[in-house]
């Protein structure tokens, strides 16, 4: 899933100077993507301390909008309930969340929540970063949070953007799917792969965890 996130950022710091936020973000993102976690730790402590210096008088509720839509939606959802809120392009939220999955590649997988947590906060209908806090939960057997955040991601993902739309909702459902084996909740395993497989009839990893249900559940 990561890749997804590398090309974008490298897609939104194109013609972007060199000590930008943004181009430090996509220098990031290249040296996760490389394998070179410690040097992209680094690079993103400097963005994210930034950002918090410069928005650290804020008094406004501050979002990170990817897209039109998405932030029209916080907008919206602020005015209604009678917020000031401000929409900022993604930059802060990319670094905190590419933390995360750093110290998470580090094997640092509870210290690598924090910033998924706050990444998901100021980015609240994201469905990429639902679904990488999702499994941070997931990978500590903690099954209704994960369930929760799987469940949220496949919602969220309605309002992003439609070229992602089928790549989150089938990994949101197929997380829900492997939370409900777990717990042992076939049946309703079973319907979360099927509506995966419904969403993207090539999607291996759900036919795959279909028939392990088929050979395993209780009879």
């Amino acid at each position: 899933m990561f890749k997804e996130i590398v090309i974008a950022a490298a897609l939104s710091a194109a013609g972007a100077p060199a000590d930008s936020e943004n181009a430090k973000v996509e220098k990031a993102a290249r040296l996760l993507h490389d394998g070179k976690a410690i040097d992209a730790l680094a690079v993103l402590d400097t963005v994210i301390a930034t950002f918090e210096t410069r928005y650290a008088a804020e008094k406004r509720q501050v979002f990170c909008g990817h897209g039109s839509t998405e932030t029209l939606f916080y907008m919206a959802s602020a005015a209604k309930d009678h917020q000031s809120a401000i929409a900022i392009e993604p930059d802060w939220c990319d670094a905190l969340f590419m933390k995360g999955y750093a110290l998470v590649q580090l094997g640092r997988l509870i210290e690598g929540r924090a910033p998924l947590e706050k990444a998901v906060a100021m980015a609240p209908s994201y469905a990429h970063y639902q679904n990488e806090l999702a499994f941070n939960y997931q990978s500590t057997s903690e099954w209704p949070h994960s369930l929760q955040l799987y469940e949220r991601a496949y919602g969220s993902a309605e309002i992003g953007d439609p070229r992602v739309r089928t790549l989150e909702q089938g990994r949101a459902l197929r997380g829900q799917g492997y939370v409900l084996v777990e717990q042992g909740k076939w049946e309703e395993a079973k319907a979360a792969y099927e509506k995966a497989l419904k969403l993207d009839p090539n999607d291996g990893k759900a036919k795959g965890e279909l028939g392990y249900i088929t050979e395993h559940r209780p009879r």
